[in-house]
């Protein structure tokens, strides 16, 4: 199967001149056709299609989502249908703004297509299990993850891929970063290219305008949960621990009949 045409989209905030700035300065640099997606924001989220539910979150997540942790899945979720309802499309890059690109993207992506390959993460926070699919350019290559890194700031998906990751993600029951990488759950395969090729700055120092104002998580479970919502979530949290180890095994076992 052979990549169509793919689009590339920066979240961001319209007032945050200074980050529209950066990202599209560093991807005119590496030649990237950058467009830019007005971001959703607690003052602008009602209206958009979701199915957030609080109480299923509570007893999923833990906890509620925050307005600005809602307003990003909006974000993303938004994009997502909008690639499905794209003619001229067979796949997004979507970037956060807060990112640093390290590479050109345009020439990584024709030599990581593939019939399987539907979602790719360029940036990722932790290691994870993985097997090594096929060498790149510059010393990279792609991988493929029993579960994600962690991270929302680049990546490539596909039709395919967003369909179904829509039709998981739409509940928004928890954080959306966590929500896409659990390919265990969804069932789309979670790719990465490494050495990563963009940077996540995640940064809370209030002074700065990278400034991540998407607020930071605390606590594990709210305080304010019933003892019914507290073992929801923590019987949740153990079915998916069992579901990562599984995908870790299964990973494993693709890495034996591949002959390394």
């Amino acid at each position: 199967m052979e990549l169509g045409a793919v689009r590339y989209f920066a979240i961001n905030v319209e007032t945050n001149a200074y980050r529209r700035d950066r990202i599209k300065s560093q991807c005119d640099r590496f030649g990237i056709p950058v467009e830019i997606f007005s971001a959703v924001t607690p003052a602008t989220m009602d209206g958009i299609d979701s199915e957030y539910s609080e109480r299923r979150t509570r007893r999923q997540w833990g906890r509620p989502l925050l307005a600005t942790e809602k307003a990003c899945g909006l974000s993303h979720l938004s994009l997502w249908r909008q690639l499905l309802a794209d003619d001229a499309a067979d796949a997004y890059v979507i970037f956060e703004d807060d990112v640093e690109i390290q590479a050109d993207l345009t020439e990584i992506i024709p030599e990581i297509v593939g019939p399987d390959v539907q979602f790719v993460k360029f940036s990722g926070q932790h290691a994870r299990p993985k097997r090594r699919i096929k060498g790149l350019r510059d010393g990279r290559a792609l991988f493929k993850l029993a579960y994600g890194p962690l991270d929302a700031s680049a990546y490539l998906l596909t039709k395919p891929g967003a369909k179904c990751l829509l039709a998981y993600c739409v509940t928004l029951h928890g954080a959306i970063d966590v929500l896409m990488d659990r390919a265990y759950e969804h069932g789309v395969s979670v790719f990465c290219v490494q050495p990563y090729p963009v940077q996540s700055l995640e940064c809370f120092d209030p002074a700065s305008p990278l400034f991540s104002d998407i607020g930071v998580r605390t606590a594990k479970y709210a305080s304010d949960n019933s003892w019914l919502d507290l073992w929801h979530a923590r019987a949740h949290r153990s079915r998916l621990s069992c579901k990562k180890r599984l995908a870790e095994l299964a990973l494993w076992m693709e890495r034996i009949q591949a002959g390394f």
